[in-house]
């Protein structure tokens, strides 16, 4: 197990955030190796850095 889970997208409403935790779990199943970019930690770590505030 890890978390988060989920394939960043920028997910904000329970359906989009199912969609994103569906297509890791289909990535996974499937055996497809994904670009770290995709993990939401570090995606969003990323658009976090990017935010100026």
């Amino acid at each position: 197990l890890r978390g988060p889970i989920g394939i960043y997208i920028g997910s904000k409403t329970p359906p989009e955030i199912a969609v994103s935790v569906m297509a890791e779990i289909l990535a996974v199943k499937n055996a497809v190796r994904l670009p770290r970019e995709t993990e939401v930690a570090h995606a969003k770590a990323l658009h976090d850095d990017q935010v100026v505030g």
